[in-house]
């Protein structure tokens, strides 16, 4: 699923579609019933007593600024349901799951001023609980995956980061080559993390 994003600078889309791996090709659906926004964090997650997955979107940007809106689809019967605000509005960073546990954070306020906080809810997303910070020696963070017991992520000076999700502590790990502000996505495939570089 692909939510929002820009049809061209400023001008942001409510767009929704599906992608079918089967046809290799894009379902349109109807459209996010949101304002039209970019760079906000999605994630899937399945509730722990009900069995059922649902996606969410956290967060992102307007032309107005950062949102802390929280949104839940159920693609069951097509339906979006506005739920719990997040604590700060924030677009990019990460939003990832683990079991029926959404991670979520470390976005930008504005284009100068990195979120340093991470938050986690579980269930039926209606609190947050905050973790451990980010250290102030982290840049923007531009994606994030779940291995195991850790979340990794990757500022925009290439240095990743690993957080213990059990031990709720923060290390450096490696510091990536090549020019800095181009890390763009970051996906976990079979055991292994793979990064995107931009030009």
């Amino acid at each position: 699923y692909a939510v929002g994003g820009l049809v061209s600078p400023g001008n942001p889309t409510n767009d929704f579609y599906r992608f079918n791996p089967m046809q290799n090709d894009w379902d349109e659906l109807t459209p996010f019933p949101g304002n039209a926004r970019w760079n906000a964090g999605g994630v899937y997650v399945t509730d722990r007593v009900s069995k059922m997955g649902y996606g969410y979107i956290i967060g992102g940007r307007t032309t107005a600024g950062a949102l802390n809106e929280v949104w839940r689809y159920n693609p069951r019967n097509g339906e979006w349901l506005q739920a719990e605000t997040f604590p700060v509005s924030q677009f990019g960073g990460i939003a990832v799951s683990k079991n029926d546990t959404i991670f979520a954070g470390l976005g930008q306020k504005n284009e100068l001023i990195p979120e340093k906080k991470l938050w986690s809810a579980s269930g039926d997303i209606t609190s947050w609980k905050e973790e451990t910070s980010i250290p102030s020696l982290a840049s923007a963070v531009f994606g994030g995956v779940i291995f195991n017991e850790c979340i990794y992520v990757i500022d925009s000076n290439n240095r990743i980061w690993e957080y213990n999700i059990k031990q709720k502590v923060w290390i450096t790990k490696s510091t990536l080559d090549g020019p800095i502000n181009t890390s763009h996505c970051m996906f976990l495939l079979n055991g292994s993390i793979y990064i995107g570089m931009s030009e």
